[in-house]
């Protein structure tokens, strides 16, 4: 949709395109979770000369990270971090998560819920003030576990007058309010429970309620409750903080003409939090997704009410069902975990329960247009029936 209009506003979004210099230094980066990798992985090559064929077929820059009961982990990348500076892509590098931020938020939703704090049956109006439910439809009726799978009718804010105003103001500085207040005067989609539809207002939503609740800012309830227990120290929320230095840049064909383009300004000033606003690298969210899908981060009761949360590629493919057993499934097998994405930047987290595996990818290039030079169109196609996918290396 928004490709549609954004030809009438090239000089407003060349502007976008000057984010300044940015030293190769700034990418410099290691890890102590290196240390976690099997250096003698039987895969290693192929794996590397997978990533290595994306980025000479044009797909900007790409990590990948995969943990399987055998092998055990493999990381690497291919690519470029950031063009102008000529800094190649490495698995350490900070990268926009987009909305697998919204794994956190559910997790703390219901860290809260274990402690008593907040019930999922409870109305989400019983847990925001008044000003905002007034705001946005369905808000008074919803429930918090409605909230957190999609199904409670909530407005989206990705609206037309959004991207206008975005494009045409991109030094704006966003704060979740007013991303909140793109989707007032928005009708509901539907009445709660009625089926499921993709809001990142939900989340927004979520996390105000967690503020309310907790007595904390977003940021400081999840670096208590998730990053320091689990010791990441280079997972950062966009919330309250500046981009973080050595952050990959984003890039978008973003007028249609097969031209990619540096679009990181427009994250660097959008403050997404509860719904996207991570920024953290490939070692960091393994960590945080073996704890999450395979470990103790949550009660086995809130593991049960967080996988309507979590979904494949395939957009449609949201499901009301409780457990593990009825879980989505790919090509490749049943599976929980989450995409996010959004102009420059495409991240997916995918856990394979019934094989215990775990992948891992990032990428910076297009999202989604032009499709045949996205990120996910036949190199990670959960999907597909394609053989020249990622996956079909892992499962093999």
């Amino acid at each position: 949709m928004i490709f549609i209009f954004l030809t009438s506003i090239v000089m407003q979004w060349l502007s976008c395109n000057s984010v300044g210099s940015i030293p190769a230094s700034n990418y410099d980066c290691t890890s102590d979770l290196d240390t976690i990798v099997n250096s003698n992985h039987p895969k290693a090559l192929r794996y590397q000369a997978f990533l290595d064929s994306l980025a000479r077929a044009g797909m900007v820059g790409v990590s990948v990270l995969v943990s399987t009961p055998k092998d055990g982990i493999w990381a690497g990348s291919s690519g470029m971090a950031d063009i102008a500076a000529g800094a190649s892509m490495k698995p350490c590098n900070l990268f926009r998560i987009m909305s697998v931020t919204k794994l956190y938020t559910a997790a703390a939703i219901l860290k809260l819920s274990e402690k008593g704090l907040l019930s999922l049956k409870n109305k989400a109006a019983d847990y925001l003030p008044i000003n905002v439910v007034d705001k946005i439809a369905n808000c008074d009726k919803a429930t918090v576990g409605q909230l957190l799978c999609h199904t409670g009718g909530i407005p989206e804010l990705h609206t037309t007058r959004y991207f206008m105003e975005q494009y045409n103001n991109p030094s704006k500085k966003w704060t979740q309010m007013d991303l909140l207040n793109e989707a007032v005067g928005e009708p509901a989609v539907c009445a709660p429970g009625e089926r499921s539809v993709y809001s990142d207002v939900n989340y927004i939503l979520l996390g105000m309620m967690i503020e309310r609740v907790a007595g904390k800012n977003y940021d400081q309830y999840i670096r208590t409750e998730i990053l320091k227990p689990l010791g990441l120290t280079r997972t950062f929320i966009d919330v309250s903080n500046p981009t973080p230095v050595g952050t990959v840049r984003g890039y978008q064909d973003i007028h249609g003409n097969g031209k990619i383009e540096n679009c990181s300004i427009l994250w660097d000033y959008v403050v997404p939090g509860a719904e996207g606003g991570v920024v953290t690298d490939v070692f960091d969210l393994y960590v945080f997704a073996n704890a999450l899908f395979r470990g103790k981060l949550l009660a086995d009761s809130s593991k049960k009410e967080m996988w309507p949360e979590l979904y494949t590629l395939k957009m449609a493919s949201y499901t009301s069902d409780k457990f593990l057993s009825k879980a989505d499934t790919s090509h490749y097998g049943r599976l929980v975990g989450h995409g996010g994405g959004e102009r420059g930047y495409r991240c997916n987290v995918a856990y394979f329960f019934d094989k215990n595996v775990i992948v891992i990818w990032f990428c910076n290039g297009p999202y989604i247009y032009p499709y045949d030079k996205g990120c996910e169109a036949k190199a990670f196609g959960l999907s597909s029936e394609n053989t020249n996918t990622f996956y079909n290396l892992v499962f093999e």
